[in-house]
């Protein structure tokens, strides 16, 4: 039997009318993310909360600009690292995010 036969291929995100294997896609798309988390680790300072929500919202504004097919895929990658990019995970991570503001900032939290 032939390998390439079980070799699924899923269009380039970044290249017009070009496919990846979707083995090779998901490395990119683990490589993007923890390109995010250093990024994102690096604004937070230190923060957990702020970390956690700059991370998803970079990953959501990714994922917003896939097709389904690799949307999925993206979302799956993110959730093996234990990141969940749906609505209701970013709710939280904006409601810490702000709860922490207040905390750090409780003068300007009450004007």
């Amino acid at each position: 039997m032939n390998n390439i036969q079980n070799l699924e291929l899923i269009a380039h995100p970044d290249v017009p009318n070009a496919f990846i294997l979707k083995g090779d896609l998901e490395w990119l798309f683990d490589a993007f993310i923890e390109q995010c988390a250093l990024s994102a680790r690096k604004s937070s300072n230190g923060h957990l909360a702020l970390h956690r929500k700059f991370l998803l919202e970079d990953l959501r504004d990714k994922n917003k600009l896939l097709t389904p097919p690799q949307s999925e895929l993206f979302a799956h990658v993110a959730l093996m690292r234990g990141l969940c990019i749906d609505d209701a995970s970013y709710a939280q991570a904006d409601r810490e995010a702000i709860a922490l503001m207040h905390r750090l900032f409780p003068t300007q939290a009450a004007a």
